[in-house]
């Protein structure tokens, strides 16, 4: 059997399964499409962290009370820390000579 006649038998099978051939060509689309959303969505959240990180400059740094934490155990262990606090800010701003402005902020969950 050659390329010629195995196209014809192919032809031939798609035209009679008409509804199948339909099905997973629907299907070949919405995994291709679903795979590319995935991806420029992941892409689009990498610059959005870079460009974060590149605003902030490379003469900032944040002191953060849990800080990057991957494990649930590491979170509730640094969740007891005490609370930083305007003071803690003005204390760094006093002790260190390199820094020029230190600040406080709160964030939660509202």
């Amino acid at each position: 059997m050659n390329v010629r006649e195995s196209a014809g038998i192919a032809l031939a099978s798609l035209r009679s399964n008409k509804l199948r051939s339909f099905l997973t060509l629907l299907g070949v689309i919405i995994g291709v499409s679903s795979v590319i959303a995935v991806l420029s969505l992941v892409q689009g959240l990498n610059r959005f962290v870079s460009d974060q990180l590149m605003s902030a400059g490379s003469n900032v740094f944040t002191l953060d009370k849990i800080g990057l934490a991957l494990e649930f155990n590491t979170v509730r262990d640094r969740l007891k820390r005490r609370d930083l606090t305007s003071d803690d800010a003005a204390a760094i701003a006093l002790l260190s000579p390199h820094v020029s402005v230190a600040a406080a902020e709160r964030e939660g969950v509202a």
